[in-house]
């Protein structure tokens, strides 16, 4: 899917946010799941792995953000997690896991969103 930069910078953040999350979420190869398991066998059918980062906001709360990644590269800021830890973070705060199984060529895609 492409965005057109000029739509982004007509939009206040917020808009843009509900604009794209309407667009993606119209696409007929786009799923959104809240099951474990359905996003555990996507992820590690490619190969990917857990992870998670804390940071403290301006207010001084710690935050967690949680993410997907396909590489083995040393990781700085992100460390891998268990499933059930990812998870715990997940539900916590009612996300989605947005997916495509496969990309616009036909190939497995590993396009993924995580998003309230």
């Amino acid at each position: 899917m492409k965005i057109i930069p000029s739509i982004k910078h007509s939009l206040k953040e917020e808009e843009f946010e509900l604009f794209f999350h309407r667009k993606l979420l119209t696409h007929p190869d786009v799923s959104v799941t809240r099951d474990l398991e359905t996003i555990k066998n996507w992820v590690v059918q490619r190969c990917g792995r857990p992870v998670k980062s804390t940071f403290r906001s301006k207010k001084k709360d710690l935050i967690d953000l949680i993410e997907i990644h396909f590489d083995e590269k040393e990781e700085t800021i992100f460390t891998t997690i268990s499933w059930e830890e990812w998870y715990e973070v997940f539900t916590k705060h009612k996300l989605n896991f947005i997916y495509r199984d496969k990309s616009s060529n036909g190939k497995e895609s590993r396009f993924y969103k995580i998003c309230q």
